[in-house]
């Protein structure tokens, strides 16, 4: 009896034992599948976004914005961009590509693929519009063309108004210049008026206008988003849409005339 119960229990032993390591193989060779799972799943989440761009583009609109420097952000947030083709926007080709992702600004960039990869996403959310099976990156520039007219949009209009009495106010084109070179306003045009021109009288009265001189902006400067963020504290937009510059003391220590009171102030001067 006492070799019957010493023979099952080394039986019973062995086969625990034997359970214990066919478990611990188990666990072994799930946490190994785990690991090359996981690695797995971290080389493709790293893998860059596999991509086609398609850039739709007004090659006679001279002043239209750019998209250089678009492809290249794209080119820099983990994308392998398999394809990349130009179509004239009047093309067949390019007329089909308008309607299919109801595009409203020319240049654009249609970008399809692997465009819901986790890596890249947040970018294109942020800087794209999603339609259909693509993402559609139409907000390149302030110039742009509108494919449904060929009109060539966000030229700006320019008027400096100036005032003949006094020679030694500041020169209006100082501002041009801060347009132009720091905020990359385009212009369509530009005019020089007096304020004691009839036009410049009315211009005056039009826009109450207190201190010269000054410059006065059309409408599609709105276009120019970094510049419209900092207009409130530099002037005031006008029910007709035009923007007046009004605040002379972002010029610095400049000399011009308060029409209010009828002086000309010199920040030198201890008035």
């Amino acid at each position: 009896m006492n070799s019957l119960n010493k023979t099952t229990n080394l039986v019973f032993g062995y086969a625990t034992l034997l359970l214990i390591m066919l478990l611990g193989s188990g666990t072994l060779v799930y946490a190994q599948h785990t690991l090359r799972s996981n690695q797995a799943k971290a080389t493709e989440d790293a893998r860059p976004a596999r991509i086609s761009l398609t850039v739709l583009s007004a090659h006679d609109c001279e002043t239209c914005s750019p998209t250089e420097s678009i492809v290249n952000e794209i080119y820099g947030h983990a994308t392998d961009v398999m394809e990349q083709i130009d179509v004239a926007y009047d093309s067949d080709e390019g007329k089909d590509l308008i309607t299919q992702y109801a595009v409203t600004r020319i240049p654009a960039i249609i970008i399809t693929g692997e465009i819901d990869k986790q890596n890249i996403q947040p970018f294109f959310a942020e800087t794209t519009t999603r339609v259909r099976d693509a993402n559609v990156w139409s907000n390149i520039g302030p110039v742009y063309l509108q494919p449904a007219t060929g009109d060539v949009m966000g030229r700006v209009s320019l008027t400096l108004l100036t005032d003949s009495s006094c020679s030694n106010c500041y020169d209006p084109v100082q501002i041009k210049n801060i347009l132009t070179n720091s905020y990359g306003v385009q212009l369509k045009d530009e005019k020089t008026i007096d304020i004691k021109s009839a036009d410049g009288k009315e211009l005056v009265k039009r826009y109450s206008i207190t201190s010269v001189p000054t410059v006065i902006l059309s409408p599609e400067i709105n276009n120019y988003l970094q510049l419209i963020s900092v207009w409130d504290g530099v002037g005031s937009v006008e029910p007709d849409g035009a923007y007046v510059f009004r605040n002379m003391s972002q010029l610095g220590q400049i000399i011009y005339h308060d029409l209010g009171t009828g002086q000309i102030i010199d920040p030198t001067i201890a008035q």
